[in-house]
């Protein structure tokens, strides 16, 4: 008895909380109480009030049967978003990730989003930065890259460190190149043992940076060129061991030819 009035109560509950559940209750309670009060008129004959009862009685089972599916469907949602609560946050990461692997970016983005600024998690505020930096690259959308690569970089994320290297080497617009700053996120992604960090100086300073004007912006210096490459090859760096041998034998040259 107990379970009966308890589940009318959250049924009542449920169709309060739901307008369009309470209009559709009404217009189908209205429905009926018209089909009985004509059933009772005495100026209709009886196979008029028939076909008018069993016409209205059929309007308002259409009627509650689609309440009923929207009921369902709108629990179903409720459902599946308490679900989506109840993941942990290193889930809902692994499932930011998986989505990322996949290459679905727009899923994705909400998942690395409620992590980066629910949770603080450098990583989510990373790829975040990265996937509108590389991924979803448009107009527009550089700034934003910046501005998690920076928030996950406050958190000592040294990828991102070095992406900001890398998005201010190239520009955060073509006018806005700022080698000098790109130098220092390098630096300090270096320092967190960033192989690609060190790979990035050891080109800057083997092949040296000319502005477009002509005048240098960073002189070529080999033996601090040697000097990165050699600090990624130690971190096993793919390409940095044969631009290494490239300076040395050119240093070779320079000095013994």
């Amino acid at each position: 008895m107990m379970s009966t009035r308890a589940s009318a109560t959250n049924t009542l509950v449920f169709l309060y909380k739901n307008k369009v559940g309470i209009a559709i209750t009404l217009i189908a309670l209205a429905t009926i109480s018209i089909a009985i009060a004509s059933y009772y008129d005495p100026f209709l004959g009886l196979k008029i009030k028939t076909i008018l009862l069993i016409t209205t009685a059929t309007l308002g089972l259409v009627i509650m049967s689609t309440m009923i599916a929207y009921l369902y469907e709108k629990k179903k949602k409720n459902l599946l978003y308490q679900e989506q609560k109840k993941l942990s946050s290193q889930k809902k990461i692994e499932v930011a990730m998986q989505l990322y692997e996949e290459r679905n970016y727009s899923k994705a983005l909400p998942l690395f989003f409620h992590a980066a600024t629910q949770l603080r998690n450098s990583d989510a505020m990373f790829y975040l930065g990265h996937i509108y930096h590389i991924h979803l690259l448009q107009e527009g959308t550089r700034p934003l890259a910046v501005e998690w690569y920076e928030k996950a970089a406050a958190l000592n994320h040294k990828d991102a460190i070095f992406y900001l290297g890398v998005i201010h080497e190239d520009g955060v617009t073509p006018q806005e190149k700022n080698l000098p700053l790109a130098i220092k996120y390098y630096e300090k992604a270096a320092a967190l043992e960033h192989a690609d960090a060190m790979f990035s100086l050891g080109l800057i300073y083997e092949l040296g940076r000319t502005e477009a004007n002509g005048s240098i912006e960073v002189q070529k210096d080999l033996e601090k060129a040697i000097e990165w490459y050699g600090k990624a090859v130690v971190l096993n760096h793919s390409k940095a061991i044969s631009h290494l041998v490239r300076c040395k034998n050119k240093v070779f040259y320079k000095n013994y030819i």
